[in-house]
């Protein structure tokens, strides 16, 4: 997969569920239809800045597309307001077993987009499942990808990232 060699490509690659739609729209079915039934997908969130916005979590089952809203399975998001202690938790119930990676940000203004900086750098705290980072750009999916089986499963996420903003 060629991708350019900017983090603006996190603009598009972490709109996760903001995608559908023109930007406006937001994929949430109750469960994912794919494969074998498996266990809950719970993601913890922490490094959540409760005072505003919205925690936007996109789970991705594979390589091609991955960051990008055209790979996304299901988004979800949650009011940062909801944090407790800094930490959301966002569920993907009945995930089927399998291969997964997950991508996260905090949409401060609900503007349903990471906003970026100067020469694209994003300004929202961002994150990506086993703390995968990029090189001027987003990871990759096997980077950032896990096994799902037919148990329960917590996965940790810290919002983290390059802010040029004050909070």
């Amino acid at each position: 997969m060629n991708l350019p060699a900017r983090p603006v490509l996190l603009v598009t690659a972490l709109v996760l569920g903001c995608a559908h739609g023109g930007g406006k729209g937001l994929i949430e079915p109750d469960t994912i239809q794919a494969g074998q039934p498996g266990g809950t997908l719970t993601v913890r969130v922490s490094g959540v800045d409760p005072r505003s916005g919205t925690v936007r979590v996109g789970l991705f089952d594979k390589e091609d597309g991955f960051p990008t809203e055209e790979g996304l399975l299901v988004g979800r998001r949650v009011p940062a307001s909801q944090a407790v202690e800094d930490v959301v938790e966002v569920a993907f119930p009945a995930t089927p077993q399998g291969r997964y990676a997950l991508s996260v940000y905090l949409d401060m203004n609900d503007n349903e987009q990471l906003d970026e900086g100067s020469f694209g750098i994003p300004t929202e705290p961002y994150g990506f499942s086993r703390g995968a980072m990029g090189h001027f750009g987003p990871p990759e999916f096997e980077d950032a990808a896990f096994n799902h089986g037919f148990e329960e499963q917590l996965v940790p996420l810290h919002l983290g990232g390059i802010r040029l903003t004050p909070r």
